[in-house]
């Protein structure tokens, strides 16, 4: 290995944690070492709230290490395939082989692509049958997996169905097979926002909360009804803490769900933004249920 482009790589991913605020970093002593993986570039990985969500629920834990790895960009591939080096974690630039468990959060089957090659670069075998106990526990979960996890069967050594709200930290130490796709049940007993904030992320302007799961409109194209089940809304004052939590450092905040007008207090939550001098911007909305005040509201955070 060239240890001199080594150090290269590590000094990039030092520069990117370093720009960064909200990251934890934790000595490995004594404690269990997860590695958080999102199948795609940094940028794209950090515009999605499973990986802070993930992140949190991990690192407030003291007996957990967790952090962060990503599908390398352009310029640190080629670093990595002339170098050699093995795949390596944000926080602390460690390969990826040397966690105790390398957790996959996939939301998207287009990224299943990436799985492999990611592998490869950490020099660990892609077919769990291959895998010795020299190796990590490789588990994954997310939309994609919870939706289709068939072609992911002899690459992981566990897909978890369903919402993390239904698993504990150990429930990922000693893993077994949860065919049935489990939801949580009240949202506002787990706050989901940026933990992390980045200029580099997707949205990384914002500072982005889940406000509801699911959608009240079943369309037969849309996969939304089978992964999450039943419509679920946090209630407008859990999602105006997580404002004020962000209002630090964003004056932008993301509203993530598949129909936020369908809210029954959307207004309550817009009002609230405004009334802290901040704006929003809605991941999903339908024409038809704009009123005139939700049209207004709308205007006022700069939508047309």
């Amino acid at each position: 290995m060239n240890e001199k482009m080594s150090w290269e790589l590590k000094k990039r991913l030092k520069s990117v944690v370093d720009k960064e605020i909200g990251t934890v970093k934790k000595e490995f002593g004594g404690k269990t070492s997860i590695a958080l993986v999102y199948p795609n570039t940094y940028s794209v990985g950090m515009g999605n709230l499973a990986i802070h969500a993930f992140y949190k629920m991990f690192n407030e834990r003291d007996d957990f290490v967790c952090e962060r790895f990503f599908l390398p960009d352009k310029n640190d591939l080629s670093e990595y395939k002339r170098t050699r080096s093995p795949l390596m974690s944000l926080e602390s630039q460690r390969p990826l082989s040397d966690f105790d468990i390398v957790a996959f959060s996939i939301s998207f089957e287009n990224d299943y692509l990436n799985i492999i090659p990611i592998l490869e670069f950490a020099k660990i075998p892609y077919r769990a049958g291959l895998r010795g106990e020299s190796y990590p526990l490789l588990i994954c979960g997310g939309a994609a997996p919870t939706l289709n996890p068939e072609p992911l069967q002899e690459i992981f050594d566990s897909i978890f169905l369903g919402e993390m709200e239904c698993f504990t930290p150990e429930d990922f130490l000693h893993p077994t097979a949860n065919k049935k796709i489990c939801h949580a049940k009240n949202l506002d007993d787990f706050p989901v926002q940026t933990v992390i904030y980045s200029d580099k992320a997707e949205f990384g302007n914002m500072h982005l909360i889940e406000v509801q799961r699911g959608c009240p409109y079943r369309c037969n194209f849309c996969a939304t009804p089978a992964i999450y089940g039943k419509p679920r809304m946090r209630s407008a004052d859990a999602v105006l803490k997580m404002v004020e939590t962000g209002l630090k450092y964003r004056k932008r905040f993301g509203l993530i769900g598949a129909h936020i007008l369908s809210h029954p207090e959307f207004d309550k939550i817009a009002e609230g933004i405004h009334a802290v001098g901040a704006t929003f911007s809605p991941s999903s909305v339908r024409v038809n249920d704009i009123s005139e005040k939700k049209a207004k509201l709308l205007a006022r955070s700069g939508h047309r």
